[in-house]
């Protein structure tokens, strides 16, 4: 075996396994129509939904069963020719619940598996546009609910030389409302709660509170939360609100929430609440999770064992003092007799 045949084979291994990507995603947010991206080497590229409508992103409300044809724009802003592989993808999410879209390595069940690309690959010179057309398919049986995915251009950089390819991937995020009763929920999972040592008997803590939101529903929810805390017999709560990002059926987001002004009293509780609802501003039943933990105010015991010592010991002295005047007491009134 050459060593450029050893070469490929080695950039085709780590190609699966160490791909790192650079996507800029659409959708996530008040963004523009337009998403291009540009590298030092010269290379700049932009996507957009086709058609005359002014669209960020593609959004379809479709029946199981239904067919719809539209198509993807790619432009080449840079001053050299460029190859792009274009196909679409599931979106899935990081554990902070950012939307991301799987590889091109790893199978797609709903809108990478739904959708056929025209032109799988193109090549634009310089200044050039490709109108990209795709076919969405909705199977017959799919399940009602919101279905997320992207379309993505795609260039593989192997200039690099090293037996690592980088994936630059440039996408416009997809949504599909299959239509019939969805199912909307929310949970919570994995809260826990926890104070760092609280040696200042006269200021309070910093208490954290960790957990995972899931979307276990057919739909896309949010939500905003409250998380709460408070010592025995709900006595100096707190509380502290926070937004709810989106969520895609399937998806989760750990959170990490830290609320100031906690006194530990030994038994400190925290909990969560989601006040769910869809993205259509639907609203969901409330979902609600507790924790209990151990919180010792060591600065108020080492205050009071102080307090405590500190009184014993003059207590001690003190009757010693008086033991040692009275021998002097008695012989003062003998000698007045």
């Amino acid at each position: 075996m050459n060593s450029t045949t050893s070469t490929f084979q080695h950039r085709a291994l780590w190609r699966k396994v160490l791909a790192t990507i650079t996507l800029a995603f659409m959708g996530l947010g008040a963004l523009p129509v337009v998403s291009h991206a540009a590298t030092t080497d010269g290379l700049s590229w932009s996507v957009a939904p086709g058609g005359k409508e002014d669209r960020t992103n593609f959004t379809f409300d479709l029946e199981a069963g239904e067919t719809h044809k539209d198509s993807f724009v790619v432009t080449n802003l840079g001053t050299k020719e460029i190859s792009l592989a274009v196909y679409a993808a599931d979106g899935i999410t990081s554990s902070t619940g950012a939307l991301d879209l799987k590889s091109a390595e790893e199978p797609s069940e709903y809108i990478g598996a739904w959708v056929q690309v025209k032109d799988p690959v193109i090549t634009l010179g310089s200044g050039e546009q490709s109108k990209v057309g795709f076919t969405l398919q909705v199977p017959e049986n799919t399940e009602p609910g919101d279905y997320v995915g992207g379309l993505i251009s795609s260039y593989a950089d192997t200039s690099s030389g090293s037996t690592v390819m980088v994936d630059r991937r440039l996408a416009t995020r997809m949504n599909v409302h299959v239509g019939g009763e969805g199912k909307l929920s929310l949970e919570i999972k994995d809260l826990a709660i926890s104070t760092g040592l609280a040696w200042n008997p006269f200021a309070p803590v910093d208490a954290t509170v960790s957990y995972t939101v899931l979307n276990t529903g057919t739909v896309r929810a949010r939500g905003p939360q409250t998380i709460s805390t408070s010592g025995p017999f709900g006595i100096a709560g707190t509380t502290s609100e926070e937004p709810g990002a989106e969520l895609i059926p399937g998806g989760s987001a750990e959170r990490t929430i830290v609320v100031p002004g906690v006194w530990p009293l030994f038994n400190l509780t925290g909990s969560v609440k989601i006040h769910s609802e869809g993205i259509d501003a639907t609203p969901g039943t409330e979902v609600y999770a507790t924790t209990k933990t151990l919180a010792v105010p060591w600065g108020q015991l080492c205050l009071l064992i102080l307090l405590v010592g500190g009184a014993f010991i003059l207590g001690v002295r003190r009757g010693r003092f008086e033991d040692w005047e009275e021998p002097e007491d008695a012989e003062d009134v003998q000698s007045l007799r």
